[in-house]
């Protein structure tokens, strides 16, 4: 059983479950609405929303998921001989996503030396696509809007972002008169004070505008309802999948569904631009 993105959606639009607080906390399945939110996730692509059985319901997420993972380290999860998958929580629709040490990749690779061996020895690979998800949950904790993208929409190529950091890195190994040492970050500055007590680590925070405010120009919430999907794919991978034909079967029998062609800007040249398809999907106030 091979899962991807469409499988996400299909399984949101089927089930009509968005509710993190009632489905995750209430259960205890989760303890905070950045935990639910994951869980969310996960159930999603592993259709397991309203499992109760706690056994079933593992047993079935491992046969989708070949990894998931933790906070420390990417990726979130991978899907079994699938893609990887990055999960961001945001408070506020104009919030940028915060990434951490880990730089925005439009490929995960196995030789990334910040995988865990876990994430490495999952499943025989060497290089894997990645979904990005982020999903608004404001104030009450309630999930309003959820993004699912095709990382090669959404990320350039993983050398420009590594270049940047790693100039950045050697710069702050030339400066004179302090011992410094190379880490996974951006280094760290030894023995500061007389003493020889003190260091200073050195780390980045990668910040990305979040896909609401970045594809705005194809995509808008429906205003009214209490929930709202987008996703984006190129248009190769959409009719690639072999979900397509079940979702558009789908997208016949529900009103609030919809399939769109759209072209997006290339992440790498925005002259450019990528045949995709737009995905949305809202739950509205009536049918809630």
């Amino acid at each position: 059983m091979k899962a991807d993105i469409l499988t996400a959606v299909i399984n949101i639009v089927e089930s009509r479950s968005y509710n993190l607080k009632d489905v995750y906390i209430r259960t205890n399945r989760a303890n905070s609405m950045g935990d639910a939110l994951e869980k969310y996730v996960v159930d999603s692509f592993a259709n397991t929303f309203f499992e109760k059985d706690e056994e079933v319901r593992l047993r079935q997420i491992g046969e989708i998921f070949s990894y998931i993972g933790n906070d420390s380290n990417p990726p979130d999860g991978m899907l079994r001989n699938g893609p990887a998958i990055e999960i961001n929580k945001i408070g506020s629709r104009n919030a940028k996503l915060q990434l951490n040490s880990s730089s925005p990749k439009t490929k995960l690779y196995s030789d990334d030396p910040r995988l865990t061996k876990g994430a490495i020895n999952a499943e025989k690979w060497t290089v894997k696509d990645i979904i990005y998800v982020i999903g608004f949950v404001d104030k009450n904790n309630t999930l309003k809007e959820l993004a699912l993208l095709d990382s090669s929409l959404y990320c350039a190529e993983n050398n420009l972002y590594e270049d940047v950091f790693n100039k950045i890195k050697d710069g702050v190994a030339t400066i004179e008169n302090i011992d410094f040492s190379p880490t996974r970050e951006l280094g760290r500055v030894n023995k500061i004070d007389p003493l020889g007590i003190t260091s200073l680590r050195i780390r980045g925070m990668w910040l990305v505008d979040n896909p609401f405010d970045t594809f705005s120009y194809v995509y808008e919430p429906e205003k009214e309802a209490v929930f709202n999907l987008v996703v984006l794919v190129p248009s190769d991978k959409f009719k690639s999948s072999p979900n397509y034909k079940r979702l558009l079967e789908l997208e016949k029998i529900t009103e609030e569904l919809k399939i769109v062609d759209i072209v997006v800007k290339n992440p790498d040249n925005p002259a450019k631009l990528i045949n995709s398809k737009k995905i949305v999907f809202y739950v509205s106030k009536t049918t809630a």
